[in-house]
């Protein structure tokens, strides 16, 4: 999750009114987690009933909404930082509960890596393609330190973006945001240029991000309810997750999101 934020931050740097954040990330949030926690009814999932606490994976539309509020709106960007760590901090003293509210305690604890893409330039990007093997070297001590964090127990890899009681485990996310990015550089590194089929799905990663939970549920009680061996799990798993990425990428489902939630942002005034 942090390297998804991080991208995020990259893809940010112009700012947004209020109108544009609101429609394409307010709007879609407050429309999909009622639609999840509708489905999680049905299929006796637990859910939280209150919109104000994001049901499973709609958290990151929430998050991302109010970190791009924070750099558009608050005038002096180093004075975020003083806010972010106090919260963090603060945070440590309140129930999960609350840490969870609109995705207050994520907002503040994933914004440092939200900003370091946020300032990274995009030329930059181009130049670190041109360093493979310093960039390959970097990937790869972030992984070990990675794997090393998760073989010895210290917090699993869920918890990159979870919740937190104390600031040695604060301390540790921190390291993951920071392997996170050496990852990223990595990564950047090894992707081709002008892939297709990468392309639509960086494009169109929206409609997969807001669909994929309902797929993923249908899916994981297949597997749990008719599958022993973890190793064809694991295989199923990655098979089933390219093809959801693959047919939810197709332009066909951004046409129809687009159709549907643009109705929905004109009658509330947020588009012409």
């Amino acid at each position: 999750m942090p390297m998804f934020i991080l991208i995020t931050g990259i893809f940010s740097k112009k700012n947004q009114d209020i109108k544009r954040i609101l429609s394409g990330y307010i709007v879609p949030y407050a429309i999909f987690d009622s639609i999840y926690v509708l489905w999680c009814l049905v299929v006796g999932k637990e859910s939280y009933l209150l919109i104000i606490i994001p049901t499973y994976v709609y958290w990151y539309i929430l998050c991302i909404a109010i970190q791009k509020m924070m750099l558009s709106y608050i005038k002096f960007k180093s004075v975020i930082f003083l806010i972010v760590l106090g919260i963090q901090i603060g945070t440590i003293f309140v129930s999960e509960e609350i840490w969870r509210v609109l995705s207050i305690g994520r907002v503040v604890l994933l914004f440092p890596i939200f900003y370091i893409g946020y300032l990274i330039p995009m030329e930059k990007l181009h130049e670190m393609r041109n360093k493979k093997l310093i960039s390959l070297i970097i990937g790869f001590v972030s992984l070990c330190t990675n794997m090393i964090l998760y073989k010895i127990q210290i917090v699993p890899i869920s918890g990159t973006h979870d919740y937190y009681t104390s600031l040695a485990e604060l301390g540790i996310k921190y390291i993951y945001m920071i392997t996170t990015f050496g990852l990223f550089i990595s990564l950047n590194a090894l992707l081709p240029e002008n892939n297709k089929v990468l392309s639509r799905w960086g494009r169109n990663s929206l409609i997969v991000y807001l669909m994929h939970p309902f797929f993923v549920d249908v899916v994981g009680h297949f597997v749990r309810h008719s599958v022993d061996s973890d190793i064809l799990s694991a295989v199923i798993c990655i098979v089933v997750s390219v093809f959801i990425t693959s047919v939810l990428s197709l332009d066909i489902f951004r046409r129809l999101y687009d159709l549907c939630i643009g109705k929905i942002n004109k009658a509330l005034r947020l588009v012409r």
